[in-house]
């Protein structure tokens, strides 16, 4: 008899503690927020009539037009590619004396060091840093002559780095 009873209290704690786990009304879902309904199926280029893409300058071209430029550029770029014959006629030389994750700090370092290099300043972004880099030569000698003159005008820590264009 005592056996009956704590089988059937066990059974009865089974019971209870699945019914808490799941429990009485099975999943309850979450409501629908409704104030992301219409976001969720808004397409900005899709009314009628609009057959415009945004460019990457901030301005709107036709796809016809964004069709032809794509196609022009394609043309040049073959046209510029077809009489590199190796990678050392895409290498320039480059002297870099800043780097940092911040594209306004390089812009600002740029900016401050533009009157002291006329030979040219460029910011390029290598994931995930922006570099700040001077001059730009066709080959390592008058880069790492150029390079003497930054180190020169204060710039220790510059070095002469190989970009392939």
């Amino acid at each position: 008899m005592r056996n009956i009873k704590i089988t059937y209290s066990l059974a009865i704690l089974l019971f209870l503690s699945y019914l808490s786990c799941m429990g009485l009304s099975g999943r309850v879902r979450p409501a629908r927020d409704t104030r992301i309904a219409a976001e969720v199926r808004f397409d900005p280029l899709g009314f009628p009539g609009d057959d415009s893409v945004i460019t990457g300058h901030g301005g709107m071209k036709s796809r016809a037009a964004t069709a032809v430029d794509n196609q022009e550029q394609a043309q040049s770029d073959s046209a510029v590619y077809a009489g590199l014959n190796s990678a050392e006629e895409r290498t320039i030389f480059r002297v870099q004396v800043y780097s940092t994750k911040s594209y306004d700090d390089a812009q600002q370092y740029a900016l401050s060091i533009k009157a002291l290099f006329p030979e040219g300043v460029t910011v390029e972004y290598h994931v995930p840093y922006y570099k700040v880099q001077v001059g730009q030569f066709s080959n390592s000698s008058d880069g790492q002559l150029f390079l003497e003159k930054v180190k020169q005008l204060g710039f220790e820590n510059a070095w002469l780095t190989r970009v392939i264009k």
